[in-house]
Protein backbone atom coordinates (compact mmCIF):
# COMPACT_ATOMS: atom_id res chain seq x y z
CA UNK A 1 0.00 0.00 0.00
CA UNK A 2 1.09 4.04 -0.90
CA UNK A 3 1.59 6.53 2.00
CA UNK A 4 -1.08 7.85 3.85
CA UNK A 5 -2.50 11.48 2.72
CA UNK A 6 -5.40 13.71 4.48
CA UNK A 7 -6.36 16.42 3.04
CA UNK A 8 -8.06 19.53 4.78
CA UNK A 9 -10.64 22.11 3.09
CA UNK A 10 -13.89 23.03 4.31
CA UNK A 11 -15.54 23.85 1.25
CA UNK A 12 -16.79 20.72 -0.07
CA UNK A 13 -16.25 21.32 -3.90
CA UNK A 14 -12.66 22.57 -3.52
CA UNK A 15 -11.97 19.35 -1.09
CA UNK A 16 -14.04 17.06 -3.46
CA UNK A 17 -11.62 18.70 -6.58
CA UNK A 18 -8.55 18.35 -4.24
CA UNK A 19 -9.33 14.45 -3.44
CA UNK A 20 -9.73 13.91 -7.11
CA UNK A 21 -6.94 15.11 -7.97
CA UNK A 22 -4.34 13.37 -5.39
CA UNK A 23 -5.90 10.21 -6.65
CA UNK A 24 -4.67 10.63 -10.12
CA UNK A 25 -1.71 11.91 -8.74
CA UNK A 26 -1.10 8.70 -6.60
CA UNK A 27 -3.36 5.68 -7.10
CA UNK A 28 -1.92 3.70 -4.41
CA UNK A 29 -2.44 6.34 -1.47
CA UNK A 30 -5.00 6.03 1.42
CA UNK A 31 -6.27 9.39 0.95
CA UNK A 32 -8.84 11.08 3.81
CA UNK A 33 -10.48 14.27 3.10
CA UNK A 34 -11.40 16.37 6.12
CA UNK A 35 -13.48 19.48 6.19
CA UNK A 36 -13.00 19.85 9.87
CA UNK A 37 -9.43 20.94 10.60
CA UNK A 38 -9.86 19.63 14.25
CA UNK A 39 -10.96 15.77 12.91
CA UNK A 40 -7.94 15.80 10.94
CA UNK A 41 -6.05 16.07 13.60
CA UNK A 42 -8.02 13.90 15.81
CA UNK A 43 -6.62 11.38 13.15
CA UNK A 44 -3.13 12.21 13.06
CA UNK A 45 -2.89 11.88 16.68
CA UNK A 46 -3.49 7.95 16.74
CA UNK A 47 -2.47 7.60 12.91
CA UNK A 48 0.67 8.27 10.83
CA UNK A 49 -0.11 10.31 8.17
CA UNK A 50 2.65 10.91 5.31
CA UNK A 51 1.63 13.81 3.70
CA UNK A 52 -1.06 16.78 4.17
CA UNK A 53 -2.61 18.79 1.92
CA UNK A 54 -3.99 21.96 3.67
CA UNK A 55 -6.39 24.77 2.69
CA UNK A 56 -4.71 27.95 4.21
CA UNK A 57 -8.21 29.48 4.97
CA UNK A 58 -10.38 27.51 6.98
CA UNK A 59 -13.55 28.35 8.74
CA UNK A 60 -12.22 28.14 12.59
CA UNK A 61 -8.67 28.51 11.80
CA UNK A 62 -6.28 28.48 9.44
CA UNK A 63 -3.88 25.96 7.28
CA UNK A 64 -0.79 27.39 8.90
CA UNK A 65 -1.77 26.37 12.73
CA UNK A 66 -3.09 23.51 11.38
CA UNK A 67 0.09 22.80 9.52
CA UNK A 68 2.42 23.55 12.82
CA UNK A 69 0.22 21.12 14.91
CA UNK A 70 0.78 18.33 12.70
CA UNK A 71 4.37 19.28 12.63
CA UNK A 72 4.48 18.82 16.62
CA UNK A 73 3.13 15.44 16.24
CA UNK A 74 4.79 14.39 13.50
CA UNK A 75 8.23 15.78 12.67
CA UNK A 76 8.89 14.53 9.32
CA UNK A 77 5.16 14.77 7.92
CA UNK A 78 5.07 16.51 4.30
CA UNK A 79 3.01 19.33 4.35
CA UNK A 80 1.87 21.25 1.49
CA UNK A 81 -0.52 24.05 1.32
CA UNK A 82 -2.97 24.66 -1.37
CA UNK A 83 -4.63 28.06 -1.99
CA UNK A 84 -6.02 30.63 -3.98
CA UNK A 85 -3.63 33.38 -2.49
CA UNK A 86 0.12 34.16 -3.51
CA UNK A 87 0.47 36.27 -0.23
CA UNK A 88 0.96 33.05 2.19
CA UNK A 89 3.98 31.94 0.72
CA UNK A 90 6.18 33.36 3.76
CA UNK A 91 4.17 32.15 6.28
CA UNK A 92 4.09 28.85 4.85
CA UNK A 93 8.17 29.18 4.73
CA UNK A 94 8.00 29.95 8.21
CA UNK A 95 6.72 26.56 8.92
CA UNK A 96 8.64 24.53 6.58
CA UNK A 97 6.09 23.89 4.09
CA UNK A 98 7.37 21.04 1.63
CA UNK A 99 4.91 22.68 -1.24
CA UNK A 100 2.55 25.40 -2.11
CA UNK A 101 0.03 24.70 -5.12
CA UNK A 102 -2.26 27.76 -5.91
CA UNK A 103 -5.24 27.02 -7.04
CA UNK A 104 -6.55 25.39 -9.59
CA UNK A 105 -5.71 21.86 -7.79
CA UNK A 106 -4.66 19.88 -10.82
CA UNK A 107 -3.49 16.12 -10.69
CA UNK A 108 -0.24 17.71 -12.52
CA UNK A 109 0.50 20.22 -9.57
CA UNK A 110 -0.39 17.27 -6.86
CA UNK A 111 2.11 14.87 -8.25
CA UNK A 112 4.53 17.86 -9.15
CA UNK A 113 4.61 18.63 -5.59
CA UNK A 114 4.45 14.90 -4.38
CA UNK A 115 7.63 13.91 -6.42
CA UNK A 116 9.34 17.04 -4.45
CA UNK A 117 9.15 14.96 -1.13
CA UNK A 118 10.79 11.34 -2.33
Amino acid sequence: MGKTIIAVDDERLALEGLLSAIHKAEPDANVLGFRNPEEALEYAKNNQPDVAFLDMELRTTNGIEVGRKLRKMHAKIGIIFQTGFREYVDDAAKIHANGYILKPITAEKVHNELVKLV
